[in-house]
């Protein structure tokens, strides 16, 4: 198993990897410290996010509001 998260750099795409149950956990402590804006913005303004063993296990109502909310924020990349 890798490390919870991993960001690099690649030809000047940002990416993220990250396992989707370290990034459900990261999202729900960030309620509670007030970091919800940087996390969000962390997840959504890279070129790729990849989760892994996204959906592996049922995922909770507050975990599925998180996703939804993931991914309709993320912009929409235009050719």
């Amino acid at each position: 198993m890798g490390p919870p998260r991993t960001e690099f750099s690649q030809d000047g795409y940002n990416v993220i990897f990250a396992r989707a149950d370290e990034t459900l956990r990261r999202l729900r402590q960030s309620r509670f410290d007030n970091s919800r804006d940087a996390e969000m913005t962390a997840l959504t303004t890279v070129a790729l996010l990849i989760l892994d063993d996204f959906a592996l296990e049922p995922m909770s109502k507050e975990e599925s509001k998180d996703v939804y909310q993931l991914f309709w924020s993320a912009p929409v990349a235009r050719p």
